[in-house]
Order: structure tokens, then sequence, then C-alpha cells
């Protein structure tokens, strides 16, 4: 018997070549994704104040974009349609927090 082969149990696909078995000791193999993930989601948090501004106003956008569309389809030029549509919109949004701080107030007595 080699006295450099001892008698040992080897993961099936492994050798005792490829180095310490997994989970005994150094980092796993995926670190730098996880510092990646953490980097991200730290930037994500920090800069919160302007994501969420910005997805508010890229929902709009599509939101918005079919109606600007049907009155191009009319006969108006972009510029009108986005400021009309866009007004239209804020009236809306207006109105809707209208009548749920109204309806909010009546039930507070």
């Amino acid at each position: 018997m080699d006295p450099d082969k001892t008698m040992r149990a080897e993961a099936p696909g492994h050798s005792a070549a490829d180095g310490p078995a997994a989970g005994h000791g150094g980092l796993p193999a995926n670190w730098p994704q996880i510092v990646a993930l953490l980097g991200v989601v730290a930037v994500l948090y920090v800069a919160r104040e302007v994501f969420i501004p910005l997805a508010v106003a890229v929902l709009l956008t599509f939101a918005l974009a079919p109606l600007v569309s049907i009155i191009r389809r009319a006969g108006i030029w972009r510029t009108p349609a986005v400021i009309a549509v866009v007004t239209a919109a804020f009236i809306g949004i207006a109105a809707f927090s209208f009548l749920v701080v109204s309806q909010l107030s009546e039930l507070s007595g």
C-alpha cells in the first residue's frame, strides 16, 4: 500500500488533489457575487430618494403614452398632446385626492 494514499472516503467526482473539502475554511466560491449584490442593495437603499420618483415618472410615462398616441392620431402635435394628457392626469389625481381627503375627514368626525 502506498503511504501517500490513505484510506479515506472521498466525495464522488472529487479527488484528494481538489483541495479542502467544501465548508471547511476559506470563503465560499460565490463570494464576489454576494459582495456585488450587497453593494447594489446598499446603493439602491441610499439612492431611494432618487429612484422612487424616477420609477413613478417611468410608470406615468408608460401609462399616459397610449393617450398621447390617440390624440396624435387626431392630428394634434406631440407637445400639445403631452401637455393636455399630463394636465388631465394631474387634474384627475388632484380630484381623487380631494375625494379621499374629504371622505377621511368625514369619517374621522
